[in-house]
């Protein structure tokens, strides 16, 4: 675990480079991780006793309750942090919305 960081990236497309008669498009790169500051407790202790979290290896297909929820959490976490919400707020109506909400997220770092 780190002590601070950032669950997304945005990127450019630049599908103009290519053909000059289309448009630049956008990448919203998800990263899960642990910063240890505000995610759901539950999260983070699966976290101290799983050290490969959340990076585990996708050859095992069979997830226990706890790893897939531990995920689920934790991708809801991000979403919410990253789009500036909570579960009581609105969350993005559209993805030119969330990519807006995500460049304020980064602009907050």
């Amino acid at each position: 675990m780190s002590g601070s960081g950032r669950y997304v990236a945005i990127g450019e497309i630049q599908y103009s480079r290519r053909d000059p008669a289309l448009e630049d498009g956008k990448l919203l790169y998800v990263k899960p991780a642990i910063f240890a500051h505000d995610e759901p407790i539950d999260v983070r202790n699966y976290g101290r006793t799983n050290p490969k979290y959340p990076h585990e290896p996708t050859t095992d297909q069979w997830f226990s309750e706890s790893q897939f929820e531990s995920y689920r959490a934790l991708g809801e976490h991000i979403l919410w942090t990253v789009s500036g919400t909570t579960g009581a707020q609105a969350a993005p109506a559209s993805i030119a919305e969330l990519f807006n909400r995500a460049e304020a997220y980064l602009e907050r770092a």
